[in-house]
C-alpha cells in the first residue's frame, strides 16, 4: 500500500482552513452590510410571564415529550442507593428466588408472556453445578472449569455481587490495590471473595470475584466517605457527592469516555443483570416521580439492542404492565446499536459500503425476524445509534438494508417508524481536518437515509452541535465551496426541506461539551440553519435536569425549557409553541393514544412489582369496577394497520349503529350517538387510535347498555386475534360482563377457530351473537 504524502495532507488541511476563514469573512461583510439580527436576549418581564404561563399550561395539559433519553441513564444517585441498593436488593435476596427460564433459548417476544420463571432448586439450598448435573450446561465456560476443579472457595449467593472488574472500570484504576484504596475497604481480602451468582440477563450461572451488596451496605454504614464515592458511581458529581459547580464541571468536558460511559453505568449492569425486577422499579419511578409531575406524556427510551431484541425475558420487564403506573405517560423504545463496532475515521473508506458493517447486518437479520412479533411491534418505534462519537462517524443506517427495513416497518405496523443518529456530539474545531472529514462522512450517511426513506420525518439527529460550525457558509452557493463543504450544506438544506429535527439537550451539552453556548446554539439552529429543534433531557439521572426560574423549580423536559428561557434561547411565546409542536410531530409512534391498555395476561406478576415500588398499581377494569369521576380515563387502543379494515369500516359502522343504539333509549340515546360518532372517526381516520371512556360515557355504556359495551370489547378482541395477539385479545374479552358471555373460554375458542379478518366478517359475527 502506497504511503501517504504528509506534505500533501498538510497543504489540504491548510487549504480547507483558509477556505472556511475566507467564507467567514464574506459572511461577516454581508452581515455588516445588512441590519444584523439581534442575538438571543433575556426576555422582558412581560415575556417572562407569558413564557411561564405557557410552560405551566403545557405541564398541566401533559403536552411535553422526552424523545432523547436512555433508560439506564435515568434515576439519580439517591434513587439507585436509597431505593435499589438499600431497599430493593435486600428484599429480593430474602425471597431466595432467581428468574430462571428452562426453555429460554426458544422464547420470543410473544411467548414470553405465557412462560413463567422459576428457581430450579430449593431456596435454602445451593444449586448443584457439578459436571453431571442438569444445571452444568447453564454455566459460563469460566464457571464450568472452576466447577470441574472442585474448588472449595466458591460460594453461592442470591445477593448482588459487584465484581472487581466492575470497580476497576468505575473508579478508573487498573489494580486491586487502587480499588482498595479508593473504596477504603477495611479488609484487603474483601475484593477477592469468590462467588457464584445467577445472571438473569444472560440466563447463565457465572463466577464473580468481588463484594456483595450486604458487604457494601455494611461498609457504607461504617465509612461516611464511601457515600460520596458511591454516589459518583451513578451521577456526575464533585468529590463530595454534590452537584458540581461550573468550575468543577469542567473536569467532565470532552470526557464522554470514560466519565459518562462506562463509569456511570457499570454498577447498574451488575445490579440488573442479577435482578431484572430493577427495570420495573426504575420504569415505575421515572414515570411516577419524574415524568408525570413534569407534564411529560410521551417518552422514547433508548435501550440496548441485546436487551430489547435478543433477550425476550428482559424485554418482558420493559413492556410489562407496571409501566401503566405512570399516569398519562406513553412509553416507547428505540433499539440502540453501539458504534464501537464501526471502523475508525479513514477518508479512504466509503461510508455506504456494506463491508464496513458486518456485525450490524447480522443484528439486522435477527431484528427482521423479531419484529414480526406483535408484542415488539407494540412498543418498538425506531432504531438508535449510540456511543462515543469521537473518531467514529460511520453508521450503518445509510445502507439500503436498513432503510428498506424502516420502510417495511412503516408499511407493516407503524407509519412513522424512524431512526435516530447521534451525530455531531462534539465541539467543532476549524483547525482539525478530522472534524471536517467526520462531518462529511456523517452528512453523506444522513443524505442516504433521507433518500432511502419516504413519508414522514425519517430520522432525528441527536445533538448535532458540530453542524453549528457551518452557519457562516450555509447560505453560500455550492459552486463556491469545496466538494466536502458543499455536501454538508446540501445535507443541511435537505434536512430543512424534510423537517429533520435536531434533538437539543441543553444540560447534557453543557456538562460534556467544552465552550458550549446553549443560547446561541438554539438561535443558530432555528434562525440561521432553519432546522426544527426539540428539547430533551438525554439522561436525567447522570446529571440533574432541574432549573429554578422566576421563583419556581422545574424538572425534566420542563427544566430544559426553563433553562432556555433563562438563557434567552427561547425569548418569546411563538418559539415555545413551535418547539412543542415540532416535538409532538417528531414522535416515531404512529397515532399515539393517551394511554396504552393494560395487558391483563401478565397480571400474575404485576402485584409483586407494585409492592416493590410501594404503589398500589392501576385498578382492574371489570364488571364491578367502574372508575370514579375523578380517576384517570380508561383508554382502549385500536391499532388499524391493514387496508381491509379501513376499506370495509362502513359496514361495521352501520351495523354497530343499529345494534348499539337499539340497546339505548330515552335521554341516553344522544350520548350513545355522540360516542358512536367518535367511533366512526376512529375507524375512518387511522391517525386516531384510541377510544376514551370518561366516567359518564363509561357508566351509561357499561351499566345502562352492557350489550353495547360488550359489542365494542368483542370487536377489539377480534381485531387483536387477527394480528396474532391472543393474550391481548383475551384481556379484552375478560372485560365483558359475564351476564353477556356466560362462557368466555368457549367464545374465545370460537373466535380463534373462525379467524375473522375483515370488518364485514366481524359485523356478520355480531349478527350471529344477537
Amino acid at each position: 500500500m502506497a504511503s501517504r504524502n504528509p506534505t500533501s495532507k498538510k497543504e489540504k488541511r491548510n487549504r480547507m482552513i483558509e477556505e472556511l476563514e475566507t467564507t467567514n469573512l464574506h459572511a461577516q461583510a454581508e452581515r455588516e452590510a445588512e441590519v444584523a439580527e439581534p442575538l438571543p436576549s433575556v426576555p422582558s418581564a412581560r415575556n417572562v410571564k407569558s413564557l411561564m404561563d405557557s410552560l405551566d399550561n403545557a405541564i398541566q395539559a401533559g403536552q411535553l415529550c422526552d424523545l432523547h433519553t436512555h433508560l439506564l441513564g435515568m434515576g439519580s444517585s439517591e434513587f439507585w442507593i436509597e431505593e435499589i441498593i438499600k431497599k430493593l436488593i435486600p428484599k429480593l435476596v430474602m425471597q431466595k428466588r432467581i428468574e430462571f427460564y428452562e426453555d429460554y433459548a426458544s422464547l420470543n417476544h410473544d411467548t414470553i408472556f405465557q412462560s413463567s420463571a422459576s428457581t430450579p432448586f430449593r431456596g435454602g439450598d445451593t444449586p448443584d453445578l457439578s459436571p453431571n448435573s442438569r444445571l452444568f450446561a447453564r454455566c459460563t465456560p469460566e464457571l464450568q472449569k472452576l466447577c470441574q476443579s472442585a474448588s472449595g472457595s466458591l460460594h453461592w449467593t442470591f445477593d448482588v455481587v459487584y465484581s472487581v472488574k466492575t470497580w476497576k472500570r468505575v473508579l478508573g484504576v487498573n489494580t486491586e490495590i487502587g480499588v482498595q484504596n479508593q473504596l477504603r475497604l477495611p479488609k484487603k481480602g474483601d475484593l477477592r471473595q469468590q462467588w457464584i451468582v445467577f445472571n438473569a440477563r444472560t440466563q447463565l450461572f457465572e463466577y464473580r470475584e468481588g463484594i456483595t451488596n450486604e458487604q457494601l451496605l455494611d461498609h457504607l454504614e461504617q465509612s461516611p466517605h464511601f457515600l460520596s464515592v458511591l454516589k459518583n458511581c451513578f451521577s456526575l458529581l464533585n468529590a463530595h457527592g454534590d452537584p458540581p459547580s461550573n468550575i468543577e464541571g469542567r473536569a467532565f468536558h470532552d470526557k464522554f469516555t470514560p466519565e459518562f460511559y462506562p463509569k456511570r453505568y457499570e454498577l447498574k449492569d451488575d445490579i440488573y443483570s442479577q435482578y431484572l425486577d430493577t427495570l420495573d422499579v426504575l420504569l415505575s419511578h421515572v414515570l411516577l416521580k419524574v415524568y408525570a409531575p413534569s407534564g411529560v406524556s410521551y417518552v422514547e427510551f433508548s435501550v440496548g439492542y441485546g436487551d430489547l431484541i435478543t433477550r425476550p425475558w428482559v424485554f418482558y420487564h420493559l413492556s410489562n404492565p407496571t409501566i401503566e403506573v405512570g399516569h398519562n405517560v406513553v412509553v416507547r423504545f428505540l433499539a440502540a446499536f453501539g458504534r464501537h463496532e464501526s471502523p475508525e475515521l479513514d477518508p479512504s473508506l466509503d461510508p455506504l459500503s456494506p463491508v464496513l458493517y458486518g456485525p450490524y447486518l447480522d443484528k439486522l437479520a435477527v431484528l427482521q425476524t423479531a419484529v414480526e412479533r406483535y408484542a415488539l411491534q407494540r412498543v418498538l418505534v425506531g432504531l438508535d445509534y449510540v456511543g462515543d462519537e469521537k473518531g467514529h462517524p460511520y453508521c450503518p443506517f445509510g445502507l439500503d438494508q436498513f432503510t428498506e427495513f424502516v420502510m417495511y416497518c412503516r408499511l407493516k405496523f407503524n407509519g412513522k417508524f424512524g431512526l435516530r443518529y447521534h451525530c455531531g456530539e462534539f465541539t467543532f474545531d476549524v483547525g482539525s481536518l478530522n472534524h471536517f472529514n467526520h462531518m462529511f462522512v456523517s452528512s453523506k450517511i444522513i443524505l442516504a437515509i433521507m433518500n432511502g426513506i419516504q413519508g414522514p420525518t425519517p430520522l432525528r439527529v441527536g445533538h448535532g452541535v458540530a453542524f453549528l460550525a457551518y452557519k457562516d457558509v450555509f447560505s453560500f452557493p455550492s459552486d463556491v465551496l469545496s466538494d466536502s463543504l458543499s455536501l454538508v450544506i446540501r445535507c443541511l438544506q435537505e434536512m430543512k426541506r424534510r423537517g429533520v429535527p435536531i434533538e437539543v439537550n441543553l444540560r447534557s451539552n453543557a456538562v460534556l461539551l467544552p465552550l458550549m453556548d446553549n443560547a446561541t446554539s438554539v438561535d443558530v439552529f432555528l434562525n440561521t440553519l432553519h432546522l426544527p429543534i426539540i428539547l430533551c433531557t438525554d439522561d436525567d439521572g447522570i446529571w440533574c435536569v432541574s432549573e429554578k426560574y422566576s421563583g419556581k423549580t422545574f424538572h425534566s423536559v420542563a427544566a430544559e425549557f426553563a433553562s432556555a428561557f433563562k438563557q434567552g434561547a427561547i425569548p418569546d411565546l411563538s418559539r415555545t409553541k413551535l418547539i412543542i409542536e415540532t416535538t409532538s410531530r417528531s414522535k416515531f409512534d404512529f397515532a399515539v393514544g393517551k394511554r396504552r391498555p393494560l395487558d391483563q395476561s401478565a397480571r400474575m406478576q404485576v402485584q409483586d412489582k407494585h409492592e416493590l415500588v410501594g404503589t398500589s398499581g392501576p385498578p382492574p377494569v371489570g364488571e364491578d369496577n367502574a372508575p370514579a369521576p375523578n380517576t384517570p380515563r380508561v383508554c382502549l387502543t385500536f391499532d388499524l394497520d391493514t387496508d381491509s379494515w379501513l376499506i370495509e369500516c362502513g359496514v361495521l359502522i352501520n351495523k354497530l349503529e343499529f345494534l348499539w343504539v337499539s340497546e339505548i333509549g330515552g335521554k341516553e340515546k344522544q350520548r350513545a350517538l355522540t360516542h358512536l360518532k367518535g367511533l366512526k372517526k376512529l375507524l375512518i381516520n387511522p391517525s386516531l387510535d384510541y377510544i376514551d371512556f370518561t366516567h359518564d360515557v363509561y357508566t351509561q355504556v357499561k351499566e345502562l347498555s352492557f350489550n353495547a359495551f360488550s359489542i365494542l370489547m368483542i370487536s377489539i378482541a377480534i381485531f387483536k386475534l387477527s394480528i396474532h395477539s391472543a393474550t391481548v385479545a383475551r384481556s379484552y374479552l375478560d372485560e365483558v360482563p359475564s351476564k353477556f358471555i356466560p362462557d368466555r373460554d368457549l367464545l374465545f375458542e370460537d373466535l380463534e377457530r373462525r379467524k375473522l379478518h375483515t370488518i364485514r366478517e366481524v359485523a356478520d359475527y355480531f349478527q350471529e351473537l344477537q
